[in-house]
């Protein structure tokens, strides 16, 4: 089940950020409201200086949901006084009338482990931070030469983190939580394939402020060399494959298990259908998702639980979600294919309140993909490390790495008709649509029809539209 969102949204990241089922149907603006935190040290002490960022909200007795520049504003960083104090501003709806319930708050600061938690709008109460402890960490090649140049760490549960490059190329990491760390060093040379670390794994010492982690060897990693199978005609339309690669981390009795390191990729087919990785971290194991124009990579096959124990934790089932095919990264080279199976098409028609076709909607679908220990996207949402870091370490927004252009947002033609395409074969779908003019008739608080697709066949949906205003989701006032 995926976390609703209240725009329509590619994701993120390993970062598990999931696409959702109620898209907007307003662009207006939602007004503020403001309530009064109050961030402390370890100790119970006034911390001043803390930054505090609201970056999700949750309805009252409802979903989770992403924050919406277009109808939020844009996300602001309030600082906190001298008595730790500070009033900050979130919506009063996640979206029409639904009413904020919580908010996710970030709090940051140096000298602390970052904070993220959902907390109530009526008593948000204290927030306390933690102490923790930093890692220093240096590279150095096969023969032993310090490496100084485009490093960056990879850190389990830590993307966003900007690692402070110091003298010498030592990277030093935020404050981070006394827990397990899985940390992999990677360079990224302007002309050359990744290189990367052998996977660390980093248990503090109690009271200990600091873990140095000296010369780790740096390598280039395993090359894949991919293809799709021969029932795939050639040449072979428009097309990507996307990459996950998790290594879970230790069971923890409080969080379930602890955060996994994970790397994403991306890479287009060629027309004879052959693709390739230049280098992903060998040894790992490589869950691959497929799509191409009329065609999506087949859910896998066997008892991947019994396999992969760690990774898999149940085995795939039959329906809307796809499911990603592993390969093991063994060596410097590995080749393999890629099974692939027909996908469907859905044709939308979108009429207005008297029938007539309707032009200019935007027909929005959400087929998921699922990668192990790891959570759903939109199916076929790429998202590169690599480019990733590098939006880190120039201090860009890390929103721009985000894909927000779905494949599945299809404007309706003068004859009211959007054509989804590249969908899979089964399960059930939600359909929604949206207009300047004209709302979808609301289903308990989403704006949305549901779709069954089968193997091999198309299949074909009429929205008729309401004028705007007609129902309002929520009750606040």
């Amino acid at each position: 089940m995926s976390l609703r969102i209240a725009v329509p949204v590619a994701i993120v990241l390993s970062l598990v950020l999931c696409p959702g089922s109620v898209f907007a149907q307003s662009e207006e603006k939602i007004p503020l409201l403001k309530v009064k935190l109050k961030v402390v040290d370890p100790e119970g002490h006034a911390l001043e200086g803390a930054r505090v960022q609201p970056s999700g909200l949750r309805a009252k007795g409802g979903s989770h949901y992403f924050w919406n520049p277009k109808t939020h504003g844009e996300p602001k960083t309030f600082v906190t006084d001298a008595n730790g104090v500070v009033e900050v501003e979130y919506p009063k709806f996640v979206y029409e009338k639904l009413v904020t319930g919580e908010v996710t708050w970030m709090v940051q600061h140096d000298d602390y482990v970052k904070f993220r938690e959902d907390r109530t709008v009526e008593d948000p109460e204290v927030i306390q931070l933690e102490d923790g402890y930093q890692i220093a960490v240096t590279a150095a090649d096969e023969a032993g030469k310090r490496i100084a140049n485009d490093l960056h760490a990879v850190i389990a549960g830590g993307w966003g983190m900007n690692w402070k490059v110091r003298q010498g190329g030592v990277l030093t990491s935020p404050v981070l939580s006394r827990q397990q760390a899985l940390l992999r060093l990677v360079q990224l040379p302007e002309n050359g394939p990744p290189l990367f670390s052998e996977l660390q794994t980093v248990l503090p010492e109690p009271e200990k402020k600091r873990v140095f982690l000296r010369d780790l060897k740096l390598r280039k990693g395993t090359r894949f060399v991919g293809k799709l199978d021969e029932s795939v005609t050639r040449p072979i339309g428009k097309g990507h494959v996307v990459a996950r690669i998790v290594t879970p981390g230790l069971p923890d009795p409080k969080l379930g298990r602890q955060p996994g390191w994970s790397w994403s990729d991306s890479t287009d087919i060629n027309a004879d259908g052959t693709f390739e990785f230049s280098s992903l971290p060998s040894g790992e194991v490589v869950q691959l998702i497929a799509v191409c124009d009329g065609w999506i990579s087949a859910q896998p096959e066997g008892d991947l639980k019994a396999k992969y124990p760690d990774l898999v934790r149940r085995n795939p089932v039959s329906g809307s979600m796809r499911y990603p095919q592993l390969f093991e990264l063994a060596g410097t080279s590995v080749e393999f294919t890629l099974k692939m199976e027909k996908a469907v098409a859905c044709r939308v028609t979108i009429q207005d309140p008297d029938g007539k076709p309707l032009p200019d909607a935007m027909v929005h679908m959400w087929p998921n993909q699922f990668f192990f220990s790891l959570g759903s996207q939109v199916l076929g949402n790429r998202l590169d490390s690599v480019k990733m870091l590098r939006i880190i370490r120039s201090g860009e927004p890390l929103n721009t790495a985000w894909n927000l252009d779905s494949a599945y947002s299809v404007k309706t033609n003068s004859s009211g008709v959007a054509v989804v395409k590249n969908l899979p074969g089964s399960g059930s779908f939600g359909v929604a649509a949206e207009h300047s003019k004209y709302e979808q008739a609301a289903v308990g608080d989403s704006r949305e029809t549901t779709v069954v697709l089968t193997p091999d066949e198309d299949a074909q949906v009429t929205i008729k539209l309401q004028p705007k205003g007609t129902q309002t989701i929520g009750s606040g006032d």
